[in-house]
């Protein structure tokens, strides 16, 4: 704590419990609604397309935004004032809501309103999202960051469930009007409970400095990330990790368990709720924790754990399985993934948690906005690669072979020197 000494808002003594609960219940409104809202327009646009590819065509806009915008994104929030940036950016966001609200009514059935939505949406949520993750430490102190990141973790499962249940019924109930109305209103309600967080800030980051060029301010993350080799390292694990990873939760269980096993739309949502359990169970454990040092050393054995609940996807083809229910598949299905959803939250949370009280205030924003970038880049290309392979080999290959491969790396760099030192160094 003895570079969180100023704060940013003239020594006003700092309630971090309260800070907690603003943080945590903002997040809850604001992005309940979304997910509520998201939700019923995916319904909607199914409903008046009939097409499954209008459909994926409005929300691969969505990830447009974190690939082209983040990088400089992260230079803004480094240069102005993040609190600022946070409340702006979710009333901004309310209002966009509410305008779109009264577009909706005149062209309920364009396409083109639909995908400039959620290219407008997202661009601004993308500025929210750099502010508030690299101000974690800054709201809730160095000692809060691990118990905030795993709250945000349990919130965020919490509404992954609860979020398209209460959108199908509204959408049937209330209609689309009335929830871009919802939607625009949390925004606008989370904004205003964020303006009385208080933010602390480093001493040395209020100085007045010379304002660099943007150009200049990325090359100074890239500058800082080559002389620091751990979180370098890190940091291209995280993005190949995820381009193997994401795609095999997101397109191959759905593929593998819905096209080709042929198990209900209920079923498939209880696996895919067992994912969210997980990780509301994995957060719950590391927030009891004291120190995330040892979790930090097995970062690559809890990976390795991981790999082989993949590998026993294949499950469908062992022989005695041949005759089992659809319900006994759905249910080993689902106990994989949620031992997957507990492992992959206990490993990501503290990882995140370490970027955000290593990396220097000043250039937290730019390199998380590096990192979402290539997040945001390799998930589609995982997609595309796994989406292919789907169509030209047999599905059961898929998740061995994906597995394996993981596991071998992590295995390697197990054994990496700079991974050794990082974790020789960790106090618990």
């Amino acid at each position: 704590m003895e570079n969180l000494q100023v704060s940013t808002e003239k020594q006003i003594p700092i309630n971090f419990k309260l800070n907690f609960i603003l943080v945590v219940m903002g997040r809850l409104v604001s992005n309940l609604g979304t997910a509520i809202f998201n939700f019923a327009l995916s319904l909607y646009v199914l409903d008046i397309t009939k097409s499954a590819s209008a459909f994926t065509m409005v929300i691969s806009f969505a990830i447009l935004p974190g690939v082209f915008v983040n990088i400089l994104a992260g230079v803004f929030v480094d240069r102005n004032d993040k609190k600022k940036i946070i409340v702006a950016s979710d009333i901004l966001t309310g209002i966009c809501v509410f305008i779109f609200m009264i577009f909706f009514k005149m062209y309920s059935t364009s396409i083109l309103l639909f995908i400039l939505y959620v290219i407008v949406i997202n661009t601004i949520q993308a500025f929210f999202n750099l502010s508030i993750n690299s101000s974690i430490p800054n709201i809730v102190s160095e000692e809060g960051t691990n118990k905030a990141n795993s709250a945000l973790q349990s919130v965020g499962a919490v509404i992954n469930i609860v979020g398209p249940i209460v959108g199908a019924i509204l959408y049937k109930t209330i209609g689309m009007e009335a929830i871009f109305l919802a939607n625009a209103v949390s925004f606008v309600l989370s904004g205003i409970s964020e303006m009385f967080i208080i933010f602390i800030k480093n001493a040395e980051v209020i100085e007045e400095k010379p304002q660099k060029s943007y150009i200049e301010n990325v090359k100074e993350v890239f500058t800082y990330l080559n002389t620091q080799k751990i979180l370098k390292f890190l940091l291209i694990i995280a993005v190949a990790l995820n381009a193997v990873l994401n795609p095999m939760v997101l397109l191959v269980l759905q593929y593998i368990t819905y096209n080709v096993i042929k198990i209900t739309g209920f079923q498939l949502s209880l696996i895919e709720s067992s994912w969210a359990i997980g990780t509301i169970v994995g957060a719950l454990f590391v927030m009891t924790r004291k120190s995330n040092a040892p979790i930090l050393r097995r970062f690559f054995i809890l990976l390795e754990v991981q790999a082989l609940l993949i590998v026993l996807w294949f499950f469908p083809r062992v022989s005695i399985f041949a005759d089992a229910s659809k319900w006994t598949i759905t249910i080993l299905f689902a106990l994989l993934i949620f031992l997957y959803g507990m492992l992959n939250t206990i490993q990501n949370i503290p990882l995140f948690t370490h970027f955000q009280l290593k990396i220097p205030e000043e250039l937290r924003g730019r390199v998380f906005g590096v990192l979402f970038t290539a997040l945001n880049i390799s998930t589609p290309i995982g997609m595309w690669v796994f989406g292919f392979a789907l169509v030209k080999a047999d599905w059961v290959y898929i998740p061995v072979a994906s597995g394996i491969l993981v596991f071998i790396v992590c295995l390697i760099e197990n054994r990496n020197k700079h991974f050794r030192e990082f974790t020789n160094n960790l106090e618990d």
